[in-house]
């Protein structure tokens, strides 16, 4: 539930937005385009490979191999908590080998399975192509061999672009958990393949804490609505505990008043009493759209000196908030017609204008692409013609920029007509690309009437006479009863 308008705090801080959502695994690619590559590591120069697993959530499009010399040995990491999951997988869906995804959001301390997958095969060598792969968690490092071309498990083509098990890792949170890969044979071509590395939860760890949100949801705007939730211990400490709620994403939002966290101070007297966290979202000056942010919550002993380090309330788990932001800026491109209106002619041809600006600043430079339907011909400062372009960065977004228009004088016989100009938006910035434009609407003003032309007596230029043109000829003539009356025109 809003609660009404805080004072706009100062966008002092320097943001990078990202728009998050609710994840379910953590996928690390080798040599990928695609998720997690920061997290993929060597210890020299692997030989790249354009055949891919294309098991769910791959992306990339090269995978890892050692090659004829003796190979690296090769690294995916995931820290819990601080690399946010980055692909969903629905509950029930058949990973490889009828392992089925659990759907469980990620990023939770608890229980993960840890997958394997690379390219389908056949020229592993020499047979049977063993890799060992070692799993390090909180409680250890465990040890599991496989064959890069075991057909029993892959069929004819070894990985079959499915996930291989390798096991379960325990992890909390700030742990960084890692898959490293040794081949059992070096020297050997092909001696190691890989694609990619996958964490899954499949088991929570228990929530030391309950978070009740106002209306079962928790909305705020950078307008300035706050919103707010509050928090309550499971169970009696037997010391002081402090519960830190951080927000995942730095710099989007505030709570009490305090930005990215804030921390609760339970007692043993006072834990089963909630404590409210009142949430308002930072008014940057991006273009984020409507997004999601998350709220982590820890626990710890308030004096880590005076009690059990061991004990399940040091670096506890005590429940995960999504926060709705609704972002206050605005993309769009504002025109401005010279007098209201663009007006051109045939005859001459004559030409009118009107500017374009962007609303707000862009992360990345915008170009709106500007098109005629043949009937005019426009020019941003390049040379006329039935395109044009227009770019604005964050250094000129708010200057205005103009586009001429030209009628083209054609043969043919029109009358009056509009002539539609469009723009298209493009930009690595999303709010920006594909963004919906006003066309301008030319009016068009011809100055072709067949062969004969126009008639001397067609005032409105619409090859006719008509009562138009004689009430025009009638209007004019009584304003010219004297002779050389000041505007008059002669008529004869």
């Amino acid at each position: 539930m809003r609660m009404g308008k805080v004072l706009t705090f100062a966008g002092i801080f320097v943001c990078i937005a990202s728009q998050a959502t609710v994840q379910a695994v953590f996928v690390v690619e080798t040599f990928s385009d695609g998720r997690g590559y920061a997290n993929f590591s060597s210890n020299g120069t692997p030989s790249y490979a354009t055949a891919v697993s294309r098991a769910a959530g791959c992306i990339g499009t090269k995978s890892a191999f050692g090659g004829t010399v003796d190979p690296d040995t090769y690294i995916f990491s995931y820290t819990l908590g601080v690399d946010a999951d980055n692909f969903s997988i629905a509950a029930g869906t058949n990973l490889g080998n009828n392992l089925l995804a659990s759907g469980l959001t990620g990023g939770l301390p608890g229980t993960y399975n840890v997958y394997i997958t690379w390219p389908s095969t056949n020229n592993v060598a020499p047979v049977p192509g063993n890799v060992t792969a070692t799993l390090v968690d909180d409680d250890g490092s465990v040890n599991v061999g496989f064959s890069q071309n075991d057909g029993d498990v892959y069929g004819t083509n070894p990985g079959g672009n499915k996930w291989k098990l390798l096991g379960q890792v325990s992890l909390s949170l700030g742990t960084t958990s890692t898959v490293t890969l040794v081949p059992d044979v070096p020297g050997s071509y092909v001696s190691m393949r890989a694609q990619g590395v996958m964490w899954e939860l499949v088991e929570a760890a228990p929530q030391l804490a309950t978070l009740v949100e106002t209306d079962g949801v928790t909305t705020v705007s950078e307008d300035g609505d706050i919103d707010t939730y509050t928090v309550v211990l499971n169970e009696q400490p037997d010391h002081d505990v402090v519960v830190l709620a951080q927000v995942m994403d730095p710099n989007q939002i505030f709570l009490n008043g305090q930005i990215n966290a804030a921390q609760l101070t339970f007692t043993p007297a006072n834990w089963d009493i909630a404590q409210v966290v009142t949430v308002a979202a930072l008014d940057d000056s991006l273009v984020e759209g409507d997004h999601t942010q998350s709220i982590l919550h820890t626990t710890a002993y308030a004096d880590p000196n005076s009690s059990d380090p061991n004990s399940f309330w040091n670096n506890g788990f005590a429940g995960l908030l999504q926060v709705t932001i609704t972002d206050n800026e605005v993309a769009g491109v504002r025109i401005v017609e010279t007098e209201g209106t663009t007006k051109v002619s045939e005859q001459g041809p004559t030409q009118d204008s009107y500017t374009m600006r962007l609303s707000i600043q862009p992360t990345d430079p915008v170009t709106i692409t500007i098109a005629t339907d043949g009937q005019t011909l426009v020019d941003t400062g390049l040379g006329a013609g039935q395109t044009a372009s227009l770019v604005f960065t964050a250094a000129d977004w708010a200057i205005e920029k103009a586009v001429t228009v030209i009628a083209v004088d054609d043969a043919v016989f029109e009358g009056d007509h509009t002539s539609p100009v469009t723009h298209t938006v493009s930009s690595l910035d999303g709010g920006y690309d594909g963004l919906t434009v006003d066309n301008v609407s030319v009016s068009v003003t011809d100055n072709d009437c067949g062969a004969w032309g126009f008639h001397v007596m067609d005032f409105d230029k619409n090859c006719f006479v008509d009562l138009a043109d004689l009430a025009e000829f009638a209007a004019a003539w009584l304003e010219c009863t004297q002779p050389y009356y000041e505007n008059c025109v002669d008529l004869r």
